[in-house]
């Protein structure tokens, strides 16, 4: 801490310096190397928070199996399992008896960055454990970021669905969970999944001995319709960037009008000039080699074909979809980043949610 302190001090001066000599700068990179120094400061004390035994991590083996498509999910006769994932049970040690507990499903970015374990630190402060899980090692999928995927690479979208509700099936037996009390948040197409984990026809498939989530949150997640809409009555919260151009706000809306007018409980808050993962602690950036996608409209079919009614595009399994991509929109086009205001207040509203659910003061 005392070299960070000294580092700024010195910068500070060389800045003073250069401007009393009359040379310019642009306010943009001054702004972005402060920000860097106060993110960097704000994730120490994370971990930091992480490190002093504050909680309990309990490693964890979750029974799971493949599954490479939606219908593969609704044709599953029994759920024998063909792959055992590891994850690790976050419990804090302030929590007396049964805890609540959060599923977190990841997007394409599988490493704990800071906006993950900002949401952590909140979720154990509120005496609610929380269950990371790695999906990919097992698999042999990459854990790299989104933009350094291969683009061959199968998405991760309907194992995870399973994953999620493998993951529940193990909580919902742990001594320290209360099984009445368990959630689910996603991010990116983790948001998804978390909105896949509420249709009906999956939950009747995977929900072994009926038990269901608590609660569905989605950050920033990619929308689907559905030929019918048949919802878990568990309470939704969908958290939008006005401004995501990968996802598309508009997307979600229409799920969220038609849940309405079907009476599921449904929240949806919308962040303005927010973008795709706006919480996350990196500027704004163009994410290579992936496609926008406003010319497709998914429609989830009542047999779980994903089907784009304008261009006649059926997708049967996740190499269908990859391919589909490039029909969808314009490569090099779609961009992430960070919102400061977004990141605040997704957080706090968030907690909102989850309070009034639980009625935790």
């Amino acid at each position: 801490m005392k070299f960070k302190r000294s580092f700024l001090i010195i910068i500070l001066f060389a800045f003073i310096l250069l401007s009393a000599l009359h040379i310019k700068f642009n306010k943009n990179i001054i702004f972005s190397f402060f920000k860097k120094i106060n993110i960097l400061t704000k994730v120490d004390n994370l971990d930091n928070f992480l490190k002093n035994n504050n909680y309990h991590s309990i490693p964890i083996v979750i029974p799971s199996k493949t599954t490479e498509s939606l219908q593969e999910i609704l044709n599953i006769e029994d759920i024998t399992t063909t792959i055992k994932l590891y994850g690790n049970l976050l419990i804090p040690k302030s929590a007396s008896g049964k805890t609540p507990a959060v599923i977190f499903a990841f997007g394409g970015a599988r490493r704990m960055y800071p906006n993950f374990k900002e949401k952590v630190h909140i979720l154990l402060q509120h005496g609610i454990s929380v269950l990371i899980m790695d999906s990919s090692t097992k698999r042999n999928r990459s854990v790299l970021r989104i933009e350094k995927r291969a683009m061959n690479e199968p998405t991760t979208l309907f194992s995870d669905i399973t994953d999620a509700f493998a993951a529940l099936y193990v909580l919902s037996k742990h001594p320290k969970i209360d099984k009445r009390k368990i959630g689910i948040i996603g991010f990116s197409i983790g948001g998804s999944v978390s909105i896949f984990t509420a249709w009906k026809p999956i939950i009747e498939k995977l929900a072994v001995n009926n038990v269901k989530f608590a609660f569905h949150i989605s950050f920033y997640p990619f929308c689907f319709q559905f030929e019918h809409l048949d919802m878990s009555e568990a309470p939704m919260l969908l958290l939008i960037g006005e401004k995501d151009n990968w996802a598309l706000p508009q997307r979600c809306y229409t799920l969220f009008d038609k849940m309405q007018q079907l009476k599921y409980a449904v929240t949806l808050i919308t962040y303005p000039n927010a973008i795709h993962a706006f919480d996350i602690y990196l500027p704004e950036r163009i994410i290579p080699n992936e496609y926008s996608g406003e010319k497709c409209k998914w429609m989830v079919k009542n047999n779980g074909e994903l089907l784009e009614p304008n261009l006649k595009i059926r997708v049967i399994n996740s190499k269908d979809f990859i391919e589909a991509k490039s029909f969808c929109g314009v490569k090099n086009k779609v961009t992430n980043g960070g919102n400061l205001h977004a990141r605040n207040k997704s957080q706090k509203d968030m907690m909102e949610f989850i309070k009034t659910v639980w009625h935790i003061e």
